[in-house]
């Protein structure tokens, strides 16, 4: 519901219109539903991300505004584009009623933009390894019900066999033996914890190894938390988590708690499980290669009917012209109107006994 969408549609609340009866159904089963504008801008010619402060309170409050409208009520859960995030975003959000706010990615580096190919004004901020924990902001004026940040899930990805490891947001697309190896990072350390966040592209449905991974990665959390785990909204469990968050609780141990041989461990085991989805990525190529050959087989045999049916019906077309044009004829009138006179001079001269 911001800017872009608007560019776009003509209006930031174009979702909510041409979706109304299949969000009222996700709303009916128990979701919620919450916001997640970015902040880029259109110039006629090309888009830019767009980070400088008056544009993205502009994007936030364009969303704010167009949301209400929608469902007659404030948005409560929101993460904002780009993983982008600021003391004044926080505090617009605080304002603008919002409760959950789950844009935090710990351990991600300041970067100009997730892309460096794409145009970008100002910088995507660094998060802090160890703000792993949910915490409650701070209003500007006293509040009993103030904004709680709930950091997205982290933990240690490989970028080389010879680097330890590499800190960053847990995927849940990623391959799901190394989604497993780096789960297990994130419970192997000294420290509790307390949720789990995801943030999940929505076009992954498109693909379906991803689409595949994904559902396996969820059944696999399934199999280690049992019952210690529960998929709720975010303001449940912004609930739940209240009462242990209100409490001062230093920053947490993990990740400088995961040792060197840890860190070796997790990479020794993500290694194989990445060398794993390669061989499994180039074994869904060969059969996606092998579908193509056998569609571009059929593909060709279909022309060749499709030309043959085409000359036949032009071989039909002509032949019934060629007959129209016979019938046309004088010769054709004539041969038809002497018939019956022919037939009658044909029995008269016919020999006798004959």
């Amino acid at each position: 519901m911001d800017p872009g969408v608007e560019a776009a549609h003509g209006t930031p609340g174009w979702a909510a219109e041409r979706y109304v009866e299949e969000l009222s159904a996700l709303v009916g089963a128990g979701d919620e539903l919450g916001l997640h504008p970015h902040s880029w801008r259109w110039d006629g010619t090309s888009w830019t991300s767009d980070q400088s402060p008056g544009w993205v309170a502009h994007c936030a409050d364009m969303s704010f505004d167009a949301y209400e409208k929608a469902f007659d009520k404030p948005c409560r859960s929101y993460r904002h584009g780009d993983r982008f995030t600021s003391t004044a975003l926080q505090a617009q959000l605080q304002r603008r009623g919002v409760r959950c706010d789950l844009t935090l990615e710990p351990g991600r580096p300041e970067v100009p933009g997730l892309v460096s190919a794409e145009a970008s004004v100002g910088t995507l901020p660094r998060v802090p390894d160890d703000l792993v924990r949910p915490f409650l902001l701070e209003p500007d004026e006293p509040s009993d019900d103030p904004l709680m940040v709930m950091p997205l899930t982290s933990s240690f990805d490989v970028g080389h066999e010879a680097v330890p490891a590499l800190f960053g947001t847990l995927l849940l697309w990623s391959p799901p033996r190394t989604f497993a190896s780096l789960l297990g990072a994130r419970f192997g350390g000294d420290d509790e914890v307390s949720h789990l966040a995801f943030a999940v592209r929505s076009d992954f449905a498109l693909f379906t190894t991803e689409r595949a991974w994904v559902e396996q990665n969820l059944r696999h959390i399934g199999s280690v938390l049992g019952d210690d785990v529960q998929w709720v909204t975010p303001s449940e469990a912004r609930r739940r988590l209240l009462p242990a968050v209100v409490e001062p609780r230093p920053r947490a141990a993990w990740p400088a708690s995961m040792t060197p041989d840890r860190l070796w461990k997790v990479t020794g085991e993500t290694h194989h499980s990445l060398l794993d989805a390669e061989l499994a990525c180039y074994a869904e190529e060969q059969r996606a290669l092998a579908h193509e050959r056998q569609a571009s087989v059929t593909v060709e045999q279909l022309e060749v009917a499709l030309a043959a049916t085409a000359e036949q019906e032009r071989a039909a077309t002509s032949l019934r012209s060629e007959l129209e044009v016979m019938r046309a004829t004088l010769t054709w009138r004539a041969h038809q109107r002497l018939l019956p006179l022919l037939s009658v001079l044909r029995r008269a001269f016919r020999p006798r006994g004959g």
